[in-house]
């Protein structure tokens, strides 16, 4: 956790930078030799916008090199107007007209809610949760709206057939939409399909008012949002250095009470995680204090695979989670022995269950999806014989 570049990063990525942060700051960008580097990396992890905003007040930067991030700045800026502009068209569109219940989390909720200047948060797409009872009703809805569907990852934007928008609706927890504006928009049925540890029918019935332009949407209580983003962005092992921001953010919230929170987290099962987290935020918020010691902490620890993850993406990532053994259970020396075996079992059980991929490679009638479990078992013990070998 020495380098110039990535502590540069962690200071300047985020909204409010102190007196000491910033004296800090100054020191480091007099070592500061490649950047080019300092840029890629900046773009590359989503927070460049932050770090235009602090250099620019900090001053003294080459004016050609602030021009560079100012343009940056520009992109990110843009991106996020038109990704809550389709919070408001998707909300008026297709949720209000089927009186649909629904929650908008990450993106433009959390940017809107928790930050004074919502443009410097990247959002590149929409995420929005929708209860089962009401899902099908707003994707149609949003077919009718002119909305596009990605059935897969690697399929582009179409309007489905029949028989595979009724396979969508029984085997996919989340449906991924191109809007007629050209913005991705993810509607999910859970908050986390693999584990299920934040029901939906929960969230949609504590979910707090946040009011733009008199317009009403729906959000994540605080304390909630501060469990789904250390339990979400350790799952990926911060891999993107906005998520800092993003608790920072949340932790600087008047409304935010540590006591409250972790009570929260408690009934979870998700407090050793969350204390991990606040232990890394406040890491991330004095670098000059960093010890050998401290990296072996449990926030130490964190901090230090967000460094790892700099090298790249999802790739590096992934590897990452396997060297870890954190493909069966995250995080796993984070959570109690009770916990781990808790995910273990829904992890099991959400692996065996059919997707839409098993309806796309073999579409058959509705009477005999039974098939695809076989099929989808199948595929698993021959995934395992084939990694073994």
């Amino acid at each position: 956790m020495d380098d110039v570049v990535f502590k540069l990063l962690l200071l300047l990525g985020r909204e409010h930078v102190s007196e000491d942060q910033e004296k800090y700051a100054r020191g480091l960008l007099v070592q500061l030799k490649d950047w080019d580097r300092f840029m890629s990396l900046a773009h590359a992890k989503m927070v460049s916008g932050f770090v235009y905003q602090n250099l620019e007040r900090i001053g003294g930067v080459n004016p050609d090199i602030l021009e560079r991030w100012r343009q940056l700045y520009r992109g990110v800026a843009l991106n996020a107007l038109r990704v809550r502009a389709e919070m408001q068209a998707f909300q008026q569109t297709c949720i209000v007209p089927t009186a649909a219940r629904f929650v908008f989390f990450k993106g433009p909720a959390l940017a809107e809610t928790y930050y004074a200047s919502p443009s410097l948060r990247p959002s590149r797409d929409l995420d929005v949760l929708i209860p089962d009872e009401d899902f099908e009703a707003v994707f149609r809805a949003a077919l009718e709206q002119g909305y596009r569907v990605a059935v897969t990852e690697e399929t582009r934007p179409e309007r489905p057939d029949e028989e595979t928008c009724q396979a969508l609706l029984k085997y996919s927890s989340v449906v991924n939409f191109l809007s007629p504006r050209g913005v991705h928009v993810e509607m999910h049925r859970h908050l986390d399909k693999h584990t299920k540890l934040f029901p939906t029918e929960d969230l949609v019935t504590s979910a707090e008012d946040l009011v733009l332009a008199g317009t009403t949407y729906k959000v994540l209580p605080l304390d909630m949002l501060l469990c789904y983003v250390c339990f979400h962005n350790s799952r990926h092992v911060w891999s993107h250095l906005h998520w800092l921001s993003d608790l920072d953010a949340i932790v600087r919230n008047p409304d935010f009470d540590r006591g409250r929170a972790m009570e929260v987290a408690r009934r979870k099962g998700l407090d050793q995680l969350v204390e991990a987290c606040l232990e890394m935020h406040a890491l991330v918020a004095a670098p000059w204090t960093w010890t050998e010691d401290q990296k072996q902490t449990p926030g130490g620890k964190l901090l230090s695979l967000c460094e790892m993850n700099l090298a790249g993406g999802l790739e590096v990532e992934e590897e990452i989670r396997t060297g870890l053994g954190w493909r069966s259970v995250p995080y796993k020396e984070f959570l109690s022995p009770k916990m781990q075996r808790r995910l273990r079992r829904r992890q099991a059980i959400h692996r065996f269950h059919p997707t839409i991929r098993e309806y796309l490679e073999w579409p058959l009638p509705e009477r005999w999806h039974f098939m695809y479990y076989f099929t989808r078992l199948i595929w698993r013990v021959r995934l395992h014989v084939l990694k073994t070998a």
